[in-house]
C-alpha cells in the first residue's frame, strides 16, 4: 500500500520513534519473502516544494527503522516522488541505496526507471517492475535525459518490459499507482 512518512506522520515518528508505525505489524510484515510498498514521498532534506496541494517530503532518518521493519522493494511511480524536484528523488535514489532497498518505477531516465529488480527466494526468480499513470506533470515522467517515473498513459513501453522481465524470471510483479482517489471500482483505463 502507500507510504508516507512525512508531514504529521513525521511529527509523530519524532515524538514516538521511528519504529512507531511498526511496533504492533514488524512480526507479519517480517514473515513474507519480500514485503513491497508505494513509497509516496521522496527523501530528502533538500529542494524547495513544486506548486501543488500537497508536496510531501520525509526525512532520511526514516529508513532504517522502515528497513528493519522488514520492506525490501518500494515503487517510486507516483504522483509525490517528485514533490520536492529532481534533486528530491535523485536524493531518494541514494538514501533507498544506502539503506539497502530496491526500488522500482523510476530512475536516472527512462531505461531505470523501466527496469525490473529481480529477486530470488527458494528458487523462484521474481521481476518486480513499477509504473504510474498519475502523474502531475510532463516533465516528471522520465525519458532519455531526465530522471522521472515510468508512466503507463501510453502502453507500450510498460507493456514491453513486463514481457522482457518474464523472460528472466518465473513470475512478474508490477506495482502500478493509478486509479481515482476514494474509488472502489477500477475506472476505464484500468480496466483496459
Amino acid at each position: 500500500g502507500d507510504v508516507l512518512l512525512g508531514s504529521t506522520v513525521n511529527l509523530l515518528l519524532e515524538e514516538h520513534g521511528y519504529d512507531y508505525p511498526y511496533r504492533h505489524m514488524k512480526s507479519i510484515l517480517s514473515r513474507s519473502d519480500f514485503t513491497m510498498a508505494n513509497l509516496e514521498t521522496p527523501i530528502t532534506d533538500r529542494g524547495e516544494p513544486v506548486e501543488k496541494l500537497y508536496a510531501y517530503r520525509s526525512d532520511p532518518k526514516v529508513l532504517p527503522a522502515f528497513k528493519e521493519a522488514g520492506f525490501d522493494i518500494v515503487n517510486l511511480a507516483n504522483n509525490h516522488i517528485l514533490d520536492y524536484h529532481v534533486v528530491g528523488l535523485v536524493d531518494t535514489f541514494r538514501h533507498l541505496r544506502e539503506a539497502g532497498i530496491h526500488y522500482v518505477g523510476a530512475g536516472e531516465n527512462a531505461d531505470e526507471a523501466f527496469t525490473p529488480v529481480i529477486v530470488e527466494k527458494n528458487g523462484i526468480r521474481v521481476a518486480v517492475l513499477g509504473f504510474s499513470r498519475v502523474v502531475p506533470d510532463g516533465w516528471w515522467k522520465a525519458d532519455d535525459n531526465r530522471p522521472g517515473v515510468a508512466p503507463t498513459y501510453n502502453y507500450t513501453r510498460p507493456v514491453r518490459a513486463i514481457q522482457e522481465a518474464a523472460e528472466q524470471a518465473d513470475l512478474v510483479v508490477v506495482l502500478a499507482h493509478w486509479g481515482d482517489e476514494r474509488e472502489d471500482e477500477p475506472n476505464e483505463h484500468q480496466i483496459e
